[in-house]
């Protein structure tokens, strides 16, 4: 690596430093973009030191990942429909440069002709407890593979097995497909119980942003079926997960310009309008509901967690109806489905206790909150985790110091239950 070559590295994203001052001035919220600016950079150090201890090489790392991931970041926010092909390798590439637990064994297990998991043990396990993962990235990007290194490092800190699920993506394959594979998974792990060496009645179901919902709806369609297979109704019923862990998840699409989404619109990952994108691309395949989601005074009915965490009045005939089902959304009244997003449910009793960690940079940080008040409506087991980060901190746990001791809190919930 010498100047002539870190000259050349620059010359070529001159393009890409024009684009992010671009989308640095058309954001309003200054702060925000030097907080997402700052989060991003954090991201990539942690990454690099992974990789190598050489300083040159570690900052030309750096600089390359950041940028990278800058653009394809706002070529996704900015322009969704083009094409997501470039940020998804992009991220997805980054992401699979972290260095795995040495002493972690994966091993790849295929599920069904439509999703697959990665099952990781590590070289020392305490008991029989399993945590199922669901990974992140906005229902429409990022991997099972791509979330390799932190997963081992994860089954590493925590003594127990895990198994990390690749289900399929949005745009191509909307809503149920996603939540679908991830319940398919489910499944898996108690049919292979035996072999994994875990208890059925000790899998916790676990997973980050869009992850987060889809541990939500497994939780909720679990409870449903009473741990059914999806193509047998008469199949054998199984135990309800152990515990839910939500890591800063998303879990409704009443309102989006309240609260956090508001207040920490400015921060990574963006602001309402970005999420709208994501939750109908992940709800139809396509963009035509992301003007209506979030705007309460189209839906015609008002959730019930509404009514309970905002402390207002809502008759019962202007309650959100009480639906769960796996069929594909079209209309507008379809995303009262709380398949689809969990807080929409008029009722949570039944699903198992949960561990819910929300970052104060969020603007997601209200759904968590949300989540765990809802709970605790019913009279339910629900703890809350506030740090004083940004959405996405989890992860890198042998280099992140504040995700691990978070992780360490995981590990006390998943000891007590």
């Amino acid at each position: 690596m010498n100047l002539k070559s870190i000259a050349s590295f620059l010359f070529q994203r001159v393009p890409i430093l024009l684009f992010m001052c671009y989308t640095m001035m058309r954001w309003r919220n200054i702060l925000g973009t030097a907080v997402g600016v700052l989060f991003l950079y954090s991201l990539m150090k942690n990454l690099a030191a992974a990789m190598t201890d050489n300083k040159l090489i570690k900052r030309s790392i750096i600089l390359l990942m950041f940028f990278d991931l800058w653009s394809a970041l706002f070529t996704f926010s900015d322009f969704f429909c083009i094409d997501l092909d470039y940020p998804r390798a992009v991220m997805d590439g980054i992401m699979r440069l972290g260095r795995a637990c040495p002493t972690t064994t994966m091993k790849e297990e295929k599920i069904n002709e439509h999703a697959y998991v990665l099952v990781y043990t590590p070289e020392k396990t305490t008991g029989r407890k399993c945590v199922m993962y669901i990974h992140g990235g906005g229902f429409c990007f990022l991997s099972a593979k791509g979330f390799n290194a932190s997963i081992s490092w994860m089954a590493h800190y925590l003594e127990v097995v895990v198994v990390s699920v690749e289900y399929r993506l949005a745009p191509e394959h909307p809503f149920p497909a996603a939540l679908t594979d991830c319940y398919n998974a489910l499944q898996w792990i108690y049919a292979n119980a035996d072999s994994l060496g875990v208890a059925e009645e000790q899998v916790f179901v676990s997973g980050d942003s869009a992850g987060g919902n889809l541990t939500a709806a497994v939780c909720l369609l679990h409870r449903d079926r009473k741990g059914m297979a999806l193509d047998n109704e008469t199949a054998v019923t199984h135990p309800l997960p152990a515990g839910q862990i939500l890591l800063y998840p998303v879990l409704q699409c009443y309102k989006t310009n309240v609260g956090t989404m508001v207040s920490n619109g400015g921060y990574f990952p963006g602001n309402s309008t970005v999420f709208r994108k994501f939750g109908s691309y992940y709800a139809t395949g396509q963009d035509k509901l992301s003007n209506i989601m979030g705007n309460g005074d189209i839906m015609d009915r008002v959730p019930k967690f509404w009514a309970v965490t905002q402390n207002v009045l809502v008759e019962e005939d202007e309650m959100m109806q009480d639906e769960g089902s796996l069929k594909k959304i079209e209309l507008v009244k379809d995303l009262a489905n709380y398949y689809f997003m969990p807080l929409h449910s008029r009722d949570l009793k039944g699903v198992p206790p949960a561990y819910v960690t929300v970052a104060t940079a969020d603007p997601l940080m209200d759904h968590g909150v949300w989540w765990v008040q809802y709970m605790e409506h019913f009279g339910l087991d629900a703890k809350l985790s506030v740090v004083t980060q940004c959405h996405g901190f989890m992860g890198n746990y042998d280099v992140n110091k504040v995700a691990r001791a978070e992780l360490m809190k995981i590990k006390e919930f998943i000891e007590k239950y």
